[in-house]
């Protein structure tokens, strides 16, 4: 193909508000967008490579015009600044584009109109004057100002990361972090930026440091880089890598050989950024966890204290007759061992009584008088912990007191929790740091009890201690194993525990029937069957909220039926509101279901964690989110939620939804397990829809391989105890 011809002019500057983005290319920064001033008369489209761009920036820009026989007369970039803009169109642009905090669109307009070309002046040198615009106090001009002086601060940064491929968001947290000195600590090592800021990878400091000729062997290069390859294993769920594969994984990050790589793990090691112990390699953070909670949970055996007195066959007897039902002997053996050990683990699949279990251990514990603390991990559980047994129960980061300001726990080995027992449901997804601070925080002879499903998928975070703990054989476990919910309807439990043991679901498909299985050629055809069920079928059929009863879930992020498609596809059939927030992929409207995607212990949302988007503030530039409670997120921070109306089966552990709806293709191959699929199926409470191919289904079925995690834990608690 020709390509197209392009006459072009004399070299010269241009200057303008952002209008918006018509086209850009994330690898090259290739942009096209239009600009707008009155000096140009009306919006031009100009091309080049650019940072990360918002609509409401003023730019000057050297370049020249040309005329493109396919697209027209256009601006072509040679280089740029970033500036405040000087007429009265420009400031109204550049304080309606949401940058500056605390004002949006129609206060823009208002300030605008009082003060014309001097409003920046008037903002930076005498904001009181803000006061003679209608709708602004003290509070809005405190903030005001203080934004324009980060806008202003951070302006220089932008400049500096020019074409380094960073975003206007990701400068803003730079110089939050750094404030004054970003550009200086950038430019001496900017491999600490992903030591310190979420969000920056070893990959973005590597870009930014080709730009400054750092060598490929530089010191701060490979260190950084082997600690990344460590945390690349940490979000696999490993706490450790042998030596000789944290070698091997970051010789091939780096780029380098293994000698260079290798000759780097002793400075690591004597600067006590890395421990080694044996053959396994630690980040010291997370060998304090693990061999804390080795100490701490060999504590649960050896500081009993003899407080309570064996449970009697009347004392169960009796609490048989108030509940109206019969425990097994599984049951009647757990609630003794309750108040008997140390520490006990109780697990067991869906419909096995753990729930009946759980009532009947804290009424025990009522009528002795004996003080119990219950706690899960996500707020979700502790929620249905506290309707089954009538009593408060607690998210382990709420009973351990977290401190957002001080950020910490306050709770700890220091400030220990005042209690007899302690029991935590769906422990499986404990996690080592969050088990680790909550064994720190039980009081010696304290009795604790862990109750979960050990066929569940491994936490989302690093480690399994639940696994490792039974694996150790140093506790007493009471295995649940009778299913209580066998009824024809109840398709649900019967195929679940049908699936762990290898063996494949019954599929009825008939009106009365919880579990069914949609035969779907392709994930296209499976994504549009989809979009009816929610939409249409499931709501006048159940009688079901489409946002709230009915969750998504699905293997994979990617992919035609992967999480970010489906949220988008989805969200065009449940969400019309046209107004909203764009940020990278997605458009945030109000009434989205959102999920948090990283821990943020200062505003107490965790990973994993679903909410709905209840306010989007365009004059200030915020959303809030309700969670448990209503949650503010400013557009610098928005990188930290993601659409929730279909989420990866590992995102949801520990929830449970009226309605669950699986895509399950071949395409998933590498993710096609028996114990992914068993948690998909767990989470459904009143129905469950998988919609796929059978090759799909019998593959999931018959792959029982577990992916394995590093952890030395269980191996830990044996040495402890001399087993």
């Amino acid at each position: 193909m020709a390509k197209p011809d392009t006459t072009r002019y004399m070299s010269e500057k241009i200057e303008g508000s952002v209008k918006s983005i018509i086209f850009r290319n994330e690898e090259s920064g290739y942009t096209v967008f239009t600009i707008t001033s009155n000096v140009l008369f009306g919006e031009k489209v100009v091309v080049g490579k650019f940072c990360k761009l918002s609509p409401g920036q003023y730019l000057e820009v050297e370049g020249e015009w040309e005329l493109d026989s396919k697209y027209g007369r256009r601006f072509r970039a040679e280089s740029f600044k970033i500036k405040c803009p000087t007429t009265v169109a420009g400031i109204l642009n550049y304080l309606s584009s949401g940058l500056i905090k605390g004002i949006g669109p129609e206060l823009a307009e208002r300030i605008v109109s009082r003060f014309g070309e001097e409003t920046l002046s008037v903002i930076e040198n005498c904001p009181d004057r803000l006061k003679e615009v209608s709708g602004i106090g003290e509070k809005r001009i405190k903030m005001i100002k203080s934004a324009l002086e980060q806008e202003k601060g951070v302006r220089e940064l932008f400049l500096f990361l020019g074409e380094k491929e960073i975003s206007t968001n990701l400068a803003l947290k730079v110089y939050r972090r750094f404030g004054e000195n970003s550009i200086e600590v950038i430019r001496n090592n900017p491999y600490v930026l992903p030591d310190e800021l979420w969000g920056v990878g070893f990959r973005t400091a590597d870009r930014i440091a080709s730009e400054f000729d750092i060598p490929k062997d530089s010191p701060y290069r490979i260190a950084s880089g082997i600690i990344y390859t460590l945390k690349l294993a940490l979000e696999e769920g490993n706490l450790f890598l042998p030596k000789k594969e944290l070698i091997e994984r970051s010789s091939v990050v780096l780029e380098l050989d293994q000698e260079k790589v290798a000759k780097h793990l002793p400075k690591l090691i004597e600067d006590k950024k890395l421990i080694v112990e044996d053959n396994r390699v630690y980040l010291p953070q997370y060998w304090c966890y693990e061999t804390g909670l080795a100490a701490y949970l060999a504590g649960c055996l050896t500081s009993r204290r003899g407080l309570f007195s064996d449970v009697s066959d009347e004392e169960i007897a009796s609490l048989e007759r108030s509940f109206g039902i019969s425990y097994t002997d599984e049951q009647k053996k757990a609630i003794q061992l309750a108040f008997g050990e140390g520490l006990l683990i109780i697990t067991g699949g869906p419909g096995t009584g753990k729930t009946t279990l759980v009532r009947g251990i804290v009424e025990v514990a009522k009528r002795r008088g004996i003080s119990i603390l219950l706690a899960s991990p996500t707020g979700r559980a502790a929620k249905r912990l506290s309707e089954a047994t009538g009593m408060e129960a607690f998210t382990v980061h709420r009973l351990l007191e977290y401190n957002p300001g001080k950020n910490r726990f306050e709770r700890n080995k220091d400030n220990l929790l005042e209690c007899d027992m302690v029991l935590v449901d769906e422990a499986s997804m404990l996690d080592i740091e969050v088990a680790y601070h909550l064994l720190s925080a039980i009081p010696p002879g304290t009795r604790l009890i862990f109750v979960g499903d050990s066929d569940q998928l491994p936490p989302v975070g690093p480690g399994m201690p639940f696994k490792s703990v039974i694996r150790s054989g140093a506790f007493r476990v009471v295995r649940l194993r009778k299913i209580f919910r066998q009824e024809e309807r109840n398709l649900i439990v019967l195929n679940a525990h049908r699936v762990i043991k290898g063996k494949m679901p019954i599929v009825r498909n008939s009106p009365k029937s919880d579990f069914f299985f949609i035969r779907r050629r392709t994930p296209a055809d499976a994504l549009d069957y989809i979009l009816e069920l929610i939409s249409e079928r499931l709501p006048k059929s159940l009688g079901v909220s489409p946002i709230d009863d009915i969750q998504v879930l699905t293997l994979m992020h990617k992919g035609v039926c992967g999480a970010k498609n489906m949220n988008i596809f989805i969200q065009k059939v449940l969400n019309q509101t046209e107004e909203g927030i764009r940020f990278r992929d997605y458009f945030f409207k109000t009434g989205d279901k959102v999920m948090q995607v990283r821990n943020n212990y200062e505003k107490l949302v965790f990973n994993g964690d679903i909410g709905r988007i209840t306010q989007i503030n365009r004059e200030e530039s915020y959303i809030k989110v309700m969670f448990d409670k209503p949650t503010r997120y400013d557009i610098s921070e928005l990188d930290e939620i993601v659409p929730a109306y279909a989420i990866t089966v590992h995102k949801s552990q520990g929830s449970e939804y009226p309605v669950v709806i699986l895509p399950l293709f071949t395409e998933h191959f590498l993710l096609l397990q028996r114990n992914i699929l068993y948690t998909a199926m767990t989470r459904a409470m009143r129905m469950m829809i998988i919609v796929g191919t059978e090759e799909a289904l019998r593959l999931a079925v018959a792959n029982a391989r577990i992916m394995h995690r590093n952890s030395y834990l269980s191996r830990r608690l044996r040495l402890h105890l001399r087993i």
